[in-house]
C-alpha cells in the first residue's frame, strides 16, 4: 500500500488505578522508534465530551450561576458561533436535531451541538482546567471546538485522563 505498513498503538489501563498493563507505541521498533503511544499528537474526539459535562456536574454551575445537572436542558438547534473571525457551525453526527435535550442525553448521545453549548455555559477556561487537572493535554485553549475533541493530545495522555476523571466521581 501507499506508504508501507500500517503503524498504530496500543495503551492497555488497569480501571482501577490508571496503570500501564501493556503499551506498545508501533509496529518495529527497529524500523521506527517513534512512539505512537506517548509521542504521536491525535484529536480524541467525543472522548472529550466527559471532560465538558464533568466539569459543569462537578462546579454544580453553569458560568451565569444557573445550576447544571444531568437534567440541565441544552438546545439541539442549529448553531452558528464566531471564532477567531470567522463562522464556525458544528453539526451532530447525523446532521439531525433534537430539539431540546437534557444533559444526559447530549452526553448518552454522544451530540455535538449540545455539547458545544454546554461547554460555553459552563466555561470554557474550566473546561481546560478539569482536562490539565486529569492529564490530558498541557496546551489546551479554550476555543468552543474544545468541546468536540478538536485539539491534539498524545494517545496516553488520553488513555491516562479517562480513569482519572472518573476517580473524581
Amino acid at each position: 500500500g501507499r506508504g508501507g505498513p500500517l503503524e498504530g498503538c496500543l495503551i492497555a489501563l488497569r480501571p482501577g488505578t490508571g496503570e500501564i498493563a501493556a503499551l506498545v507505541g508501533g509496529r518495529s521498533y527497529g524500523e521506527s522508534q517513534f512512539d505512537r503511544a506517548t509521542q504521536a499528537q491525535r484529536q480524541p474526539g467525543s472522548l472529550f465530551k466527559p471532560f465538558v459535562y464533568a466539569t459543569g456536574f462537578e462546579k454544580g454551575r453553569a458560568d451565569n450561576g444557573e445550576p447544571f445537572t444531568p437534567a440541565t436542558i441544552l438546545e439541539d438547534e442549529p448553531l452558528t458561533l464566531a471564532v477567531a473571525g470567522k463562522e464556525w457551525s458544528p453539526q451532530n453526527y447525523d446532521e439531525e436535531y433534537r430539539g431540546n435535550v437534557s444533559a444526559r442525553q447530549a452526553l448518552e448521545g454522544s451530540l455535538n451541538v449540545p455539547t458545544v453549548r454546554a461547554a460555553i455555559a459552563v466555561g470554557l477556561d474550566r473546561i481546560v482546567q478539569t482536562a490539565d487537572e486529569a492529564g490530558m493535554g498541557h496546551d489546551l485553549k479554550p476555543y468552543p471546538s474544545i468541546a468536540l475533541g478538536a485539539q491534539e493530545v498524545t494517545p496516553i495522555d488520553a488513555g491516562a485522563a479517562l480513569p482519572d476523571l472518573l476517580a473524581r466521581g
